[in-house]
């Protein structure tokens, strides 16, 4: 029998922090990539939001993906992990190529950097998402008996700029994904947050992508394709928007987050406590 919280301490974290921002440039100004921008009524950086909750549930390790100045977060990271102890290990993506959030997967799974024989969260440097992570892993880990070897947190609320993945009622089995239809969300029908957990038997079809696909995210990538063909997905449908799901795309989305108090949000403070000061 599979203990999950030894499973949710032996998962590897990707944060999935390549993007180039070019909806933000307006803040970025081509300075430094999107989770570098600072939010909150008590500012920090957007990737601090987000290892916040993994850092307070226990996780001390994570892998960053980099691509668009990278230089710029690793500096702050830096020196998060020199007050901390927390571990980055940086997954820049060759500046010859672009490779996307699942080619970079790939990419360092083929140099062993991520290991084949650990589970893997992929979460992006855009959200911030209030999630018990212990019960996302009792979640998972009851799903593997159940024959589902990965989990996909979804919500079922409404929002037409984000793409959706089409599950079954009962289940929760993902059955196939969908870009931003503007549609009233039907039952077995979830917005796809972008949060993925893969247990070790999935990361193999990584390994699948072509050459051709690259850069590639996750949902159009063949390795997800074959999950889902397979049934090995399915849906964490409990994640709601702007309750438990904020997310920065637009300019106008930075000014309201600029103003929201997010360790009240996350219900986790002091944030100093676990990243230490500024």
């Amino acid at each position: 029998m599979i203990d999950y919280l030894s499973y949710f301490h032996e998962t590897q974290v990707v944060l999935q922090g390549g993007g180039s921002s070019e909806r933000l440039l307006e803040i970025t100004k081509n300075r430094f990539p999107k989770p570098r921008a600072y939010l909150g009524i008590k500012p920090r950086p957007l990737i601090d939001w987000i290892l916040l909750s993994y850092v307070a549930a226990g996780k001390k390790e994570f892998y960053v993906t980099l691509w668009y100045k990278p230089e710029t977060l690793i500096e702050h990271l830096d020196k998060v992990s020199k007050k901390t102890g927390i571990k980055f290990t940086y997954l820049i993506e060759p500046e010859s190529k672009r490779l996307g959030r699942a080619g970079v997967i790939k990419y360092y799974l083929e140099k062993g950097v991520l290991s084949e024989e650990r589970p893997l969260i992929s979460a992006n440097c855009s959200d911030i998402i209030r999630i018990n992570l212990k019960e996302l892993a009792k979640f998972q880990v009851e799903g593997i008996k159940k024959g589902f070897l990965g989990t996909i947190a979804g919500s079922p609320t409404e929002q037409s700029q984000f793409g959706r993945m089409i599950c079954d009622p009962e289940t929760g089995r993902v059955k196939s994904f969908q870009e931003k239809p503007v549609i009233n969300l039907p039952k077995g029908v979830y917005v796809n947050t972008g949060l993925f957990y893969f247990d070790s038997k999935l990361l193999s079809y990584f390994y699948e992508i072509k050459e051709k696909e690259l850069p590639v995210d996750i949902e159009k990538s063949s390795a997800l394709q074959k999950m889902v063909s397979l049934g090995a997905l399915r849906a964490f449908p409990y994640v709601y928007s702007l309750k438990d799901w904020l997310w920065l795309k637009t300019p106008k989305e930075y000014r309201m987050l600029k103003k929201v108090d997010l360790e009240k949000f996350l219900g986790i403070s002091p944030v100093e406590k676990f990243l230490g000061e500024l």
